[in-house]
């Protein structure tokens, strides 16, 4: 019976693939756009997001609304509402993925991947400007939907060289939501990652190397706790030299 189960599985592979690319055949040309844009959010996205990273001159944000509303009705994006009553839309796995290949086909990939994670970017600056507040609650039910589209920024601009700083000004930025979900694993990944790429001015690399250093002092890590308060001194130390 397992071997029958294995047999018939790339048939039906190749059987959700060929309806995938029907589905696709009976798109119109901006909802064909608009599904391989939407596919390179990891983690669904709201109207805001879509209209921010998939907008553009072959596809006006206020169209998209529109577009967005036919691909749910042809089950290609599904449309759901989160705990803060906003709706959201992804796409299942297969669909997303055939998504993504038609981006890359089309040459948009990588400038997508661009668009949200500057997209990220933003939206953490507001998080870390207004959730020590009243407004926490809201913020943290905000930001647990985009925690897939967060790493995925995170872990672009860690890969992208001289954007690298902009990854560990995020991980660091994020101090708030990595230790109310602890996710202090995450957290002390993505800081890890983004000091060893050497990026960064000596006060963001001291403030980096606090924050790592108190998450690792969480988890009971005391001798690289340690080695992080040290070094974040000598950094911090250097900066207040230098302005006197």
């Amino acid at each position: 019976m397992l071997n029958l189960g294995y047999r018939d599985a790339a048939e039906r592979h190749h059987s959700l693939r060929a309806c995938v690319e029907w589905s696709h055949e009976l798109c119109s040309l901006p909802e064909r756009r608009l599904w391989a844009r939407l596919s390179v959010f990891n983690g669904g996205c709201g109207l805001e997001a879509a209209t921010a990273v998939c907008g553009a001159d072959d596809l006006p944000s206020d169209e998209i609304v529109d577009l967005l509303s036919g691909l749910v009705d042809q089950s290609i994006v599904l449309a759901e509402e989160t705990a803060s009553g906003r709706t959201r839309y992804r796409m299942m796995a297969d669909i997303r993925q055939f998504g993504l290949e038609q981006a890359e086909k089309e040459g948009e990939l990588h400038g997508l991947r661009q668009r949200l994670a500057r997209w990220c970017s933003d939206l953490v600056v507001e998080f870390e400007d207004d959730a020590g507040g009243p407004q926490q609650p809201l913020w943290l039910r905000r930001l647990g939907p985009e925690h897939a589209n967060l790493r995925a920024a995170i872990e672009y601009y860690a890969m992208a060289g001289e954007d690298a700083a902009a990854g560990l000004t995020m991980a660091r930025r994020l101090d708030l939501y990595w230790s109310a979900t602890g996710s202090l694993d995450e957290a002390r990944h993505w800081l890890d990652v983004g000091l060893a790429s050497g990026t960064g001015g000596s006060q963001e690399r001291g403030g980096a190397l606090a924050l790592a250093a108190r998450f690792a002092l969480l988890q009971n890590d005391r001798v690289r706790a340690r080695a992080f308060l040290q070094e974040a001194a000598r950094l911090l130390t250097s900066v207040a030299i230098a302005l006197l």
